[in-house]
């Protein structure tokens, strides 16, 4: 079996376990590791924020629209603030030992990367609607051929979009971002807005351990969401 390349897991179930863990691990010990207790106080409000969504969102009979897209939304927002609880108070903690870190799931079980060197040129990456209001993107470097796939460089790619009622012309367009996901997959679909709509988007290479090294963002394309 391949292992994985992230320590926190991209299916749902799996995260949660993994944060619900992390959780009583880090209320449980925050005074004996030196776990600030503003950082615990932070994670006790988003963690709750993030679960009130999730429960609104499971119920595939009541949930809307809308609670799919906030649930997607604060789910990237709160794994980003727990990779930083990991990163910036557990891993390289002393005072935690390996056996705790390991059986965590706080140290990647992949072998290290090697460094990665900057991107100059950003992906080519064509929006396409996908009924009922989800748009797939499919993101390619510069001079590839055949299926979507990342920048040798990267680690992930990066998408920002907007989402306007009126379309406008690209030349006209004012891009500010109301969305954005992140991806360790150079194809990937996901649920915004709503039919009629049109969603605008640009995308780069992100090298998720040195922002200096990402790609700048492409240019502004869009599509309409059916």
């Amino acid at each position: 079996m391949a292992k994985r390349r992230d320590y926190i897991p991209s299916k749902l179930d799996e995260l949660l376990a993994f944060e619900r863990h992390l959780y009583e691990l880090v209320t449980k010990n925050a005074r004996a590791w030196g776990i600030p207790t503003l950082v615990v106080k932070e994670l006790k409000e988003r963690r709750a924020a993030y679960l009130d969504t999730h429960e609104r969102s499971k119920d595939v009979f009541a949930r809307s629209r809308m609670d799919v897209m906030q649930h997607d939304s604060m789910r990237e927002d709160y794994t980003r603030f727990i990779r930083s609880i990991v990163q910036g108070h557990l891993v390289r903690n002393p005072k935690i030992d390996l056996v705790t870190k390991v059986s965590a799931g706080w140290v990647s079980n992949s072998p290290k990367r090697r460094k990665l060197k900057k991107m100059n040129d950003c992906p080519f990456c064509l929006p396409e609607s996908k009924s009922p209001g989800r748009v797939r993107f499919s993101c390619y470097s510069q001079n590839s051929v055949g299926r979507p796939k990342l920048h040798a460089e990267c680690h992930a790619v990066e998408e920002e979009y907007m989402l306007l009622d009126v379309k406008q012309e690209l030349i006209d367009v004012v891009f500010q971002p109301t969305g954005r996901k992140v991806s360790s997959k150079a194809q990937f679909t996901i649920a915004v807005g709503r039919s009629g709509q049109w969603l605008y988007c640009r995308a780069r290479w992100l090298n998720t351990s040195d922002e200096s090294l990402s790609s700048g963002w492409s240019e502004v394309r869009m599509v309409l969401v059916h």
